[in-house]
């Protein structure tokens, strides 16, 4: 055993910490349960393992170490990452800002951050810069975060012409370059209607709820 002098909580001993597995984090590499069986079961990664890989792949990659959120980052990064995707995947004619709007119910909208500049879009950019444990994780993992699946959907549900939605996720702190912008394509094809109707009364019912509320204590 070797003996590394320096003092806990300093920047030294955090930087020395990085991409090394302390006996915080071992009990955090896969399944979140602390049960034995399950916490060395290699074949259940957890974040903090995505996190080691991060702290050796790219740079400030713990949250707070750049001093910003990944909200923040992303508003930041978005219109970099934007030209980034878009030159990646060869699309031209690209529209930024606006909102769509459901023709069928002006209460449903969607907020591109980027797509196709005609009247009737058919495919569009969803830009994603999140903390970089999870970036290389969705890359390690070749699949995309479900958080959003939802927000996907939506897209799908608010025009009826998109074809294609790009989900692209970037964090320049990567090194290698090939790290940096990982894009998963969605094709209307392969998006299951079902859940595309499931979704449009799922909110048709949050709308009526609301509505009525509200309609209760107006004056």
């Amino acid at each position: 055993m070797k003996i590394i002098k320096v003092e806990q909580g300093s920047d030294e001993w955090q930087s020395f910490r990085e991409g090394k597995f302390s006996g915080t984090k071992i009990g955090k590499l896969y399944a979140k349960s602390r049960k034995k069986d399950e916490m060395f079961d290699t074949e259940k990664a957890n974040l903090q393992f995505y996190q080691i890989l991060a702290e050796r792949l790219a740079v400030a990659t713990a949250d707070g170490l750049d001093d910003r959120s990944a909200m923040e980052r992303g508003k930041l990064l978005e219109s970099e990452a934007i030209k980034v995707a878009s030159d990646k995947l060869k699309l031209s004619n690209v529209a930024t800002d606006n909102v769509w709007q459901d023709e069928t119910n002006p209460d449903f909208i969607c907020s591109p951050d980027a797509y196709e500049d005609t009247d009737q879009p058919t495919w569009a950019i969803e830009i994603k810069c999140l903390t970089s444990a999870n970036h290389i994780k969705a890359i390690y993992e070749d699949k995309r975060p479900n958080d959003y699946d939802y927000q996907c959907l939506n897209y799908f549900a608010v025009n009826p012409n998109l074809k294609t939605l790009y989900f692209c996720m970037y964090d320049p702190r990567f090194f290698s370059e090939e790290l940096q912008l990982k894009t998963f394509i969605i094709a209307r094809s392969e998006v299951i209607e079902d859940d595309i109707e499931q979704l449009k009364q799922a909110r048709e019912i949050a709308q009526k709820q609301i509505n009525d509320f509200v309609e209760r204590y107006s004056f």
